[in-house]
């Protein structure tokens, strides 16, 4: 089935149809039911915790001086940020428990959303989007195709490596200063047009043949 909806002015890179019995997932929902083995990566606290990053459940002390602490939900497939915000003091914390939620410590430094191709526990592509951050955990926009350091690269690619050994698909992962804070099954749905004619071709092959031609 076509995987997207796009743009008039965007069909020419929309030519590539995967074969009937490909599912190329552009949905969280979608991605956790097709890959039940890896859907773990959609909890954001283990997230945090493979990176050693100071993190708890709501209910937990976090210690005092992690303060100002930062809360989200530990699943949500739906809008992954939604609900996220800053807690400035223990007495903050406390009036603003909530179920399913986890607190974290504040990551400093730039926010990149990465899309990458993975063979088998490979990263084979990668296309860096720095967020250029706006008023109240918004964005003011992005920045496609950016480069970005070197040990960004290297912290995804261990990641993957790590702990994703035998997936093979599309990833999204969302860093701030080289720390993962969320992994999607999927590729970001707002920029295939942006990435050049042999994405769609390339994507098709990924999830039909299981090899990446870009």
């Amino acid at each position: 089935m076509p995987p997207f909806l796009y743009l008039k002015r965007s069909r020419r890179l929309f030519r590539a149809a995967p074969p009937t019995e490909s599912v190329i997932p552009t949905t969280d929902s979608a991605a956790y039911e097709i890959f039940p083995d890896f859907r773990w990566v959609y909890n954001k606290l283990t997230i945090a915790e493979l990176q050693g990053i100071a993190s708890g459940p709501h209910g937990t002390q976090p210690p005092l001086n992690l303060y100002p602490i930062f809360s989200k939900p530990i699943y949500n497939l739906g809008g992954m940020s939604a609900n996220a915000r800053h807690i400035a003091t223990p007495m903050d914390y406390l009036h603003s428990l909530t179920p399913g939620h986890m607190w974290s410590a504040c990551l400093q430094g730039e926010h990149y959303s990465t899309d990458i191709a993975v063979v088998q526990g490979q990263a084979i592509w990668l296309s860096h989007t720095r967020g250029l951050p706006g008023p109240k955990l918004t964005w003011d926009y992005w920045e496609v195709n950016v480069s970005a350091p070197a040990d960004l690269n290297q912290a995804i690619t261990n990641f993957i490596e790590t702990y994703l050994k035998t997936y093979t698909g599309m990833l999204n992962i969302e860093t701030i200063g080289n720390k993962i804070i969320e992994v999607h099954l999927r590729f970001s749905p707002q920029w295939p047009d942006l990435y050049g004619e042999r994405f769609l071709s390339s994507l098709v092959a990924l999830y039909s043949a299981g090899e990446w031609m870009g």
